[in-house]
């Protein structure tokens, strides 16, 4: 009995000591089923476990650009797993490589290697220009994807202690594609010194740069009385009994003052009127000298009543026939249709309220109007650093403002003003 004891022992024993030397997860996946993509700010991974069903996960270890060790793991659920925390494009950066079983048992160790592209933040500083700009300058950029953020800044006056300052502007996030970005900035001046700085997702700053003697252009409105509107494509409507034409587009009256001292405020509106079919077809304003456009500002008048009628009103709200979406081109030859640069895109959504949402409020008392603010949206025209002759302007959609009876809406396609202004570059 005693002999079988001991034998029994030492069977246990022997078996304990192969199963020490056998629990090693030696599993490994060959290179070839391993490959890496390039990215801006790191690499894809894709992997490949077929044909090795032991394999749970695989375990990637590796260093980024601050010196950090990062380790990133992706299941047999998914065929890739991403490598990031790089600014600049890299080239043969070590990759070391497990592979782990149901029982997170590691296998040994396989030494790769992956190509980085630059990351937004990093990429950002190769297109980006800083140009002058209206009273403060322009950005113009492009990033391989969205990602990171922009801050800017400028070397102004503090205004609490009155000595030199990086003034902050604003933080954005950088955008995929061309992209530009305009600033006014409140101490105006003839050049500014411009400061960028670029971040990470993760808060690590990737980049500054600096910017000296970048020309502010200063801006003054230019004189309505020598401005001329052509038409074109006949849509701007010349009807004095309606009180509509060209030249209440220029006559000062931002409000809608001129409408309340008529015999019929009521269908008398003092505007400047286009339609029907007006949207997607063009009016042109002719300067009379070529000037540096530096932006548009288009009015809404106050309301007479809460619904007005006729001409191309119907029953509908003011609202309905204020442009939402236009855009301004610059040329210098009428004849030449290849020939215009587009100088604004300006959009708002007609379902939300708008810039000229005011423009419902009826006001009948003159009084109250004249102590009202005007409504107006300026236009905001890129300082391409060339002069311009015509403007040619193109309304593409009006504001709807839905009601019960769905009357407001612009079916007949018609667009109003009550002024507009033009401001270009000061000489």
């Amino acid at each position: 009995m005693k002999n079988t004891i001991w034998i029994l022992v030492l069977f246990l024993g022997l078996w304990g000591c192969a199963d020490d030397d056998g629990s090693g997860f030696d599993s490994m996946i060959s290179r070839e089923n391993i490959s890496f993509k390039a990215i801006p700010g790191g690499a894809i991974m894709y992997y490949d476990f077929k044909g090795h069903k032991d394999i749970f996960s695989v375990r990637a270890r590796y260093t980024t650009t601050r010196g950090e060790s990062l380790t990133v793991d992706g299941t047999y659920l998914s065929d890739s797993l991403k490598l990031i925390g790089f600014d600049d494009a890299r080239q043969g950066v070590p990759v070391y490589l497990t592979f782990l079983n149901n029982k997170l048992e590691e296998s040994g160790e396989m030494e790769l290697a992956f190509d980085t592209e630059d990351s937004a933040p990093a990429a950002f500083f190769k297109t980006v220009k800083v140009l002058p700009g209206w009273n403060g300058f322009q950005i113009n950029y492009e990033a391989p994807e969205t990602t990171g953020l922009l801050h800017v800044f400028y070397l102004g006056i503090n205004p609490l202690t009155n000595e030199p300052d990086t003034i902050w502007l604003q933080s954005t996030r950088i955008m995929e594609g061309y992209n530009t970005l305009s600033f006014s900035v409140q101490q105006e001046r003839e050049s500014n010194t411009v400061i960028l700085t670029t971040e990470d997702l993760r808060g690590y700053r990737v980049k500054r740069q600096v910017w000296e003697n970048v020309e502010a252009y200063a801006i003054a409105q230019f004189p309505s009385d020598r401005i001329k509107v052509e038409d074109p494509c006949g849509i701007v409507v010349e009807n004095e009994s309606y009180r509509l034409g060209s030249k209440y587009l220029f006559d000062g009256d931002t409000k809608g003052v001129l409408r309340r001292g008529t015999d019929n405020p009521k269908g008398q509106y003092c505007l400047f009127g286009l339609g029907p079919n007006a949207l997607g077809k063009y009016w042109i304003l002719d300067l009379g000298e070529e000037r540096m456009i530096a932006k548009l500002r288009i009015f809404a008048a106050y309301a007479w009543e809460a619904m007005e009628t006729g001409w191309y009103f119907r029953i509908s709200k003011f609202y309905d026939r204020f442009p939402n979406e236009l855009k301004v081109y610059g040329g210098n030859d009428l004849d030449d249709e290849e020939g215009w640069d587009q100088l604004c895109s300006f959009y708002e959504s007609p379902l939300l309220p708008g810039w000229a949402a005011k423009s419902s409020t009826p006001i009948k008392e003159v009084a109250v109007l004249e102590r009202s603010e005007p409504i107006y949206a300026d236009l905001n025209c890129v300082a391409n650093g060339k002069e311009y002759r015509y403007i040619k302007i193109v309304p593409h959609d009006t504001f709807w403002y839905a009601d019960a009876s769905s009357t407001s809406q612009n079916t007949y396609e018609a667009v109003i003003l009550s002024e507009l202004e033009v401001y270009v570059k000061k000489e």
